[in-house]
């Protein structure tokens, strides 16, 4: 039995090893990279010494934020990167790493720390460091601008001593309010509160949630007063200055319902927003778009424009005219209908504008209430059609009505083992509502209120699966990526809860030891996010007796304890509990499920009617700017013409087979390698049986010869960012194919791989104006100077031209 465990163990590495190899190279073959490519790639031109020289000159500073967050290849990026500058400054708080399930390790944060400002006499250590990061010196941020006094007070007396535990000198841990006590305004009350839930003999999360919920109401119906942000005086707390901090979506889910029951507004993400009436309406739309003929989609739009409160009618206009034809001639129907025949072509985007303007569909979501969020879901619905839109532009793939139709069907795919809906409506942010975050999304942010739940259970880590782990006892700053590997076992078990001797003999192990620590570290960390969140008041909502029984008991089994729970028989009113050895006076608030109300659903308002107006476009290709007036100047011949071979001749593919090559070559490359580089991008491309690879490297060094004898001295920018907000507002945003740096100035060349003869190649230099003169004003505003000439490069033709 073993020795099968261990062929199969076997089997799947190498499984996984080829699928790695096969993606590897299915992305080469097609000419993409995923995001670990470009911090591979990223770390592999860092060490390149030409690549090295040319970021030294420009690189004077590196600031580097949220450093705790990072991963040991991002660490290892931002060391090259450091050591290149004069000086670097490096911004984070390792109490606050709490991504870890992202590959990031908050371990590298400390082991930097203790190596870049490392004391040590060993001269290689301290010049290493030295050049890492500049100097070495530590500074650290020991004020807190955001929380009350005593919340900063208690907050250092817990977690200071809890992270020592954990190895972190308390003196990094320890922070000061910068607010005095006898500076806050009267009335605030206390900075904690406990509200033991009281789940009325129910088990499960969403009594809980229930009385939360009730809670929230209660806090809000007392008029619990917090600082106010503009004079600092005391005001009634509203909702939008709390925020319930959960655990999971799913507990963000339960506890939005709950306040929804209550009359409570909420902000939360919300899925299934195609099974709300303005989606249901849409879709149905879209399908009619498709075709006019589909009865069903067509008895749908009549049902909710038509017969909304009146199913009889509906099934008596079916039974009148049974058939596909039964709501051919309905109003709302024959109107989308008609917009479909006025514009036949029409795009999946333009559509649903098309079919939201037939329908009228912004003063039904008036008239059905709520109007609001449902207005915000129509832009929801239409955020969705965008992301399609990219996404399918980006892989090649044709744009489509119908294939946004199954796109976002597909989001509310329930099958699989991981089944999910994506399809989130719309998250009104500016609502005067109370928020619903997870505590990983509220890092960063801040609420006068705080209410953690989520605190009775912590789940321990999986011993099965993959997990990266190191052999080094301490961390090298020359190799952070060193000693480092991935480690895999499979779970023989078919869930979480189920036991057995693979299961006891994983837990036993010395590495799950280290997973339990290592999970121990995240789960202070997480509790530390979500307990500083809080500006006035820090509510701890949980069941009654089981404050210590999830992340809050890390605190209560150190020695001494640093937390404790109010007894279970505390009536509500103020009571004295003892944390970090000082007593804090918190407020007890008992909470349990209320009864729900009945809320109005009223009829909202909408501004209908209002006629487009056309404005610039928020952002636009060079490419796409309008033709300006152009005078050939120059015209440079550089060679023969290249001949383009075969037959179905894609130019598109192959401009962009020539393009790529002139970014990526480089004149002192070996012969051999810039030929086995062109026929690479050639193939990429699928165009290798229209040119040779002998082809590109005619094309390119006798450019390379060109720009060495006009500009003698000029310094080459390939692909160079172009960034410029016009008068009107609009962005330009694109690349020029090759910048050269003078000293008489910027010379700009843009490449065209025009076939047509010389007359016809100076006519279609006409059509590249807007995208020429785009250039040249991004380089005057950028230096206060025009181009000292611009060049169109037709490498087919082996011309240049010169224009103004």
């Amino acid at each position: 039995m073993r020795d099968e465990m261990h062929q199969l163990i076997r089997l799947l590495f190498q499984v996984a090893s080829d699928a790695l190899t096969a993606y590897k190279e299915h992305k080469h073959d097609s000419g993409v990279i995923d995001f670990i490519d470009q911090e591979t790639k990223a770390l592999e031109l860092l060490r390149r010494p030409d690549v090295r020289a040319e970021l030294a000159r420009q690189i004077d500073l590196v600031l580097i934020d949220e450093f705790q967050d990072t991963s040991p290849i991002q660490l290892a990026i931002f060391l090259e990167l450091a050591s290149l500058a004069a000086e670097s400054i490096w911004v984070g708080d390792p109490k606050q790493a709490i991504f870890g399930f992202r590959g990031t390790d908050p371990a590298l944060m400390d082991a930097a720390i203790e190596s870049l400002t490392s004391t040590t006499t060993d001269p290689d250590l301290v010049a290493e460091a030295v050049r890492a990061v500049s100097g070495g010196r530590l500074e650290r941020l020991d004020t807190s601008y955001r929380s009350r006094p005593e919340l900063v007070a208690v907050t250092s007396e817990i977690f200071a001593p809890a992270f020592a535990h954990q190895g972190m000198p308390e003196e990094r841990t320890r922070l000061q309010a910068n607010l005095k006590a006898n500076q806050e305004p009267e009335g605030l009350g206390h900075s904690f509160e406990y509200w033991p839930l009281d789940p009325a003999g129910r088990t499960g999360g969403e009594p809980l949630a229930d009385a939360v919920a009730a809670g929230v109401r209660e806090l809000l119906a007392r008029a619990t007063p917090v600082r106010d942000r503009n004079d600092g005086t005391a005001r009634p707390t509203r909702p939008s200055d709390v925020a319930v901090l959960c655990r999971t979506n799913k507990q963000c889910q339960w506890v939005a319902n709950a306040l929804a029951a209550l009359g409570v507004p909420a902000v939360v993400p919300q899925m299934e927003l195609l099974d709300t009436a303005e989606a249901t309406l849409v879709m149905a739309g879209l399908r009619l778009w498709v075709d006019p003929g589909d009865a069903l989609a067509a008895a749908e739009v009549a049902r909710l424009v038509s017969y909304p409160a009146d199913l009889d009618g509906l099934v008596a206009r079916v039974l009148d005219e049974p058939g596909p034809g039964a709501f051919r001639d309905d109003p709302a129907v024959a109107a989308i209908v008609a917009a479909r025949v006025r514009s036949p072509d029409t795009g999946p985007i333009a559509a649903i504008d098309a079919v939201i303007a037939a329908g009228d569909l912004r003063a039904l979501c008036a008239a059905w209430g709520n109007s609001e969020q449902r207005l915000a879901n129509l832009d929801a619905l239409r955020s969705h059609a965008v992301s399609y839109a990219g996404e399918s532009s980006a892989s090649g793939a044709a744009v489509t009505l119908v294939g946004l139709l199954r796109y976002l069907e597909s989001m509310v795919d329930t099958w699989g083992w991981d089944a999910r809906r994506t399809d989130s409506q719309a998250l009104r942010a500016d609502a005067p509502a109370v928020t619903l975050s997870t505590w990983h999304r509220a890092k960063g942010l801040e609420w006068p209120v705080t209410i953690l739940f989520g605190l009775e259970t912590l789940r321990a880590p999986q011993a099965h699966g993959t997990h990266v782990m190191t052999d080094r006892q301490g961390f090298d700053v020359a190799d952070p990526l060193g000693g480092r590997w991935i480690r895999f076992w499979p779970n023989p078990y078919s869930n979480a809860v189920q036991n057995g001797p693979v299961k006891t003999a994983f837990q036993g192990s010395q590495a799950y030891g280290e997973l339990v620590a290592r999970a121990d570290r995240e789960a202070l960390r997480i509790l530390y996010v979500g307990w500083t969140r809080a500006r006035d008041r820090l509510i701890l909502a949980v069941q009654r007796g089981k404050l210590k029984g999830g992340l809050v008991g890390k605190l209560g089994t150190l020695n001494p304890p640093l937390i404790s729970e109010p007894p279970a028989a505390t009536p509500a009113g103020d009571a004295v509990v003892t944390w970090a050895g000082r007593d804090v006076t918190i407020s007890v608030a008992p909470s349990a499920p209320a009864m729900a109300v009945v809320v109005a659903n009223e009829p909202g308002t909408v501004t209908v009617g209002r006629p487009a107006i056309a404005r610039a476009p928020a952002r636009m290709l060079p490419s796409a700017a309008a033709p300006v007036p152009l005078t050939p100047g120059e015209t440079v011949v550089l060679g023969e013409r290249i001949p383009v071979r075969g037959g179905g001749v894609d130019m598109t593919a192959i401009g962009n087979a020539v393009h790529a090559f002139l970014a990526a070559d480089r004149p002192a490359l070996l012969a051999d390698e810039r030929l086995a580089m062109a026929d690479a991008i050639l193939r990429r491309f699928r165009v290798n049986e229209n040119l040779e690879a002998s082809d590109l490297l005619e094309v390119a060094s006798r450019l390379w010869r060109w720009i060495d004898a006009r500009f003698t001295g000029g310094r080459l920018h390939r692909e160079w960012p172009v960034l410029l907000r016009t008068p009107a507002g609009t962005v330009l945003s694109g690349t020029a194919d090759l910048v050269v740096t003078t000293p008489a100035g910027i010379v700009v060349i843009d490449h065209k791989t025009f076939p047509g003869l010389n007359q016809a190649a100076l006519a279609r230099a006409q059509t590249y104006s807007g995208q020429l003169a785009a250039y040249s004003a991004a380089v005057c505003a950028a230096t206060g100077a025009p181009p000292a000439s611009t060049w169109i490069h037709f490498p087919i033709l082996g011309q240049v031209v010169e224009v103004s």
